[in-house]
């Protein structure tokens, strides 16, 4: 995922049973994913609609913040 030589990748992983967000980046997106900013992702955009039984929103909510962090639209 993401640019191999570059190491460019990020993933989303849910794991629903286990009640379990994160957000796995690669080295060359640290400075731009940060774990701090990850986390912001989780807490504002991820779980609220997850509390409200809506994982579809949560995941699309959680994709589209990753990608505006990242500048793409």
């Amino acid at each position: 995922i993401g640019e191999k030589r570059k190491n460019t990748g990020a993933i989303l992983l849910v794991a629903p049973s286990e009640r379990e967000v994160r957000i796995e980046v690669g080295y060359g997106l640290e400075g731009e994913l940060t774990d701090a900013t990850s986390r912001t992702i989780i807490e504002r955009h991820i779980v609220p609609a997850f509390k409200r039984g809506d994982m579809n929103g949560g995941v699309i909510n959680g994709t589209a913040a990753i990608l505006k962090t990242l500048g793409w639209r």
